[in-house]
């Protein structure tokens, strides 16, 4: 039984003809996007070739029932194909069914056929023309609205005006139903590759959002990179061990001074660690127990500065500081800044102890002025009260035996002046002491140093220190030959060794011999060894055995030494 018994022919051929476009709708939906992204002449020829598709499935199809290529279902293609895809695509449907009318169905003696074939064409141009350069700027349905509407109404027409007796037994109804059909076969096609086009260029939109998005991440993402790249070089530049710690204590961030110094260890590409900051400074300290642990636990509200100082296993001495970082102005960390204030601390104990000295060596010194001068007055008193004649050059022999003595304190004071001025240095004992030995080469002595691999900080004046232990050893050790200066290492500690091959020291002075004033010439020799050393806690002693020379021993301590790498000796000594 007939379901549409009203419909022509034709029409019902038409919806017959549905899967054909269906075909098209799914082909062109399934443009790649980079084809379709850029709508250049590559679009137009695959849109050209998708119609052309279309159109020979329409007349190829024996149930399609179009009597002509054009009139029809291909009257909806080619004006379509000039909208979407512009000259290029309408010139290629076009020519597609004029080559197969010529070559297959005796060429175009059917006027209306071309005739419609190049005003579909031309109107479907011009819609594409009127779109691309917003000649009129009307929503796309109602562009396809009237393109379907004027399409169908001079199809109407030219069929009118070249009619063909035979061709159509509907008659009018044919021509009604023509009008109709390509309307809206037209309208809904169009429609829907409309729809087609909005979803596809809102994709393309997201698409190409996301693109910038994902560009504009990436920039940013290399700006921080740079930025953090920068921030950690300078901060790993800096003297100060930096770490950044949680409220909760647990270390965030750090910088590569901070993990000499605490000996962190995780992996290179993180900078954050399960330690808990308090047990990782108590391990360092020479006394855990001073070390506060109410410092961390102030309220995260709290962005006052806390300040402390810290003394390691190391010997070195830290001042911490511990200051909140914020977030939105709320507290969410601290950073903890060690700056080492070693040799801060060690100039204030030799400036303390230099003034100190220095009082000390004052007090003595006037003392023993004052203790000369009334000699003097007692002499000047005798002579002034008529002294028997013989006695007189003796109280002037004497007078001058005082003057002498008050001179040589002058001039041993006058020495001690440059004490501790100038700030310690690291310097090799070995190269100093040969150079304090060129002022003896007339004695007749071979100085000998042994191969020193080390340097210590002492005071500029350590020249003088070996100057008054060689004229020392020339003086009172009777005839020596011989003088060596060598090292021993043991236990964190570097021994300087002095020996020489003289009459040695009895055990009975050994521990008098620093003390100011000891001895047969002006006292201050060996006083002024031993203040010079202690400015920078090394310390001296002498061990060697009465009848075989002496032997000094200078102990020091760990922090104020080091090791020479050959490269470097190497380089220095030639």
């Amino acid at each position: 039984m007939d379901l549409i018994p009203v419909l022509s022919v034709t029409t019902r051929h038409w919806f017959e003809n549905i899967s054909i476009l269906i075909m098209l709708i799914l082909l062109y939906n399934f443009i790649p996007s980079r084809i379709y992204r850029n709508k250049t002449v590559t679009f137009s020829l695959l849109v050209g070739v998708l119609f052309s598709v279309a159109a020979a499935m329409g007349i190829l199809v024996p149930w399609t029932g179009t009597t002509h290529p054009v009139i029809g279902l291909n009257g909806v293609l080619i004006p379509l194909a000039g909208y979407v895809g512009g000259p290029i695509s309408a010139g290629i449907i076009t020519g597609f069914l004029i080559i197969y009318r010529i070559l297959f169905e005796g060429g175009m003696s059917y006027t209306p056929d071309l005739v419609i074939a190049i005003i579909a064409a031309i109107f479907g141009c011009l819609f594409y023309e009127s779109r691309r350069r917003k000649i009129i700027s009307l929503p796309p349905v109602l562009e396809i609205f009237i393109l379907a509407l004027l399409f169908a109404g001079i199809t109407v027409s030219v069929l009118t005006l070249f009619p063909q007796a035979g061709d159509h037994p509907d008659g009018p109804l044919y021509l009604g139903d023509t009008g109709i059909v390509i309307f809206f076969g037209l309208f809904l096609l169009g429609f829907t590759i409309v729809q087609i086009d909005r979803k596809r260029a809102n994709e393309e939109s997201l698409i190409r959002y996301q693109e910038h998005l994902e560009s504009m991440v990436q920039d940013r993402t290399a700006e921080l990179t740079e930025i953090n790249a920068f921030t950690q070089a300078t901060i790993d530049s800096t003297a100060d061990g930096i770490v950044v710690i949680d409220l909760a204590g647990k270390v965030k961030g750090y910088n590569r001074t901070a993990r000499e110094m605490l000996d962190i260890r995780s992996p290179a590409e993180t900078k954050e660690v399960d330690l808990d900051i308090i047990r990782l400074i108590h391990y360092h300290l020479v006394e855990p127990d001073s070390f506060e642990d109410s410092l961390f636990q102030t309220p995260p509200g709290d962005d006052s500065v806390i300040t402390t100082e810290l003394t390691s296993r190391s010997g070195n001495i830290y001042d911490l500081s511990i200051t909140p970082y914020q977030v939105h102005g709320e507290v969410k960390g601290r950073v903890l800044n060690f700056h080492d204030i070693t040799e801060k601390k060690h100039g204030e104990e030799m400036l303390i102890s230099m003034n100190q000295k220095l009082h000390l060596l004052s007090g003595i010194s006037r003392h023993d002025i004052l203790n000369q001068i009334s000699a003097l007055k007692l002499y000047v008193y005798l002579l002034q009260h008529d002294p028997a004649e013989s006695e007189v050059p003796e109280y002037f022999n004497r007078m001058n035996r005082t003057l002498k003595l008050m001179q040589q304190h002058t001039e041993s004071s006058g020495e001690y002046e440059d004490l501790g001025i100038h700030q310690p240095s690291w310097q090799n004992p070995g190269a100093v002491f040969l150079k304090a030995a060129t002022s003896f080469t007339m004695q007749g002595i071979r100085f000998s140093a042994s191969d020193i691999r080390y340097e210590i900080l002492s005071d500029p004046l350590l020249e003088r220190v070996f100057y008054n232990l060689i004229d020392n050893s020339i003086r009172h050790g009777g005839k020596v030959t011989t003088i060596t200066l060598s090292t021993e290492c043991n236990d964190g500690v570097l021994i300087l060794i002095y020996k020489d091959d003289g009459v040695g020291i009895d055990p009975g002075e050994k521990e008098v011999i620093f003390t100011k004033g000891f001895g047969r010439h002006t006292g201050f020799g060996m006083f002024l060894i031993q203040e010079i050393l202690s400015i920078t806690q090394i310390a001296i002693c002498e061990n060697g055995v009465p009848g075989l020379g002496v032997r000094f021993e200078m102990n020091v301590p760990s922090h104020s030494f080091r090791q020479v790498q050959d490269t470097e000796k190497e380089k220095s000594g030639q």
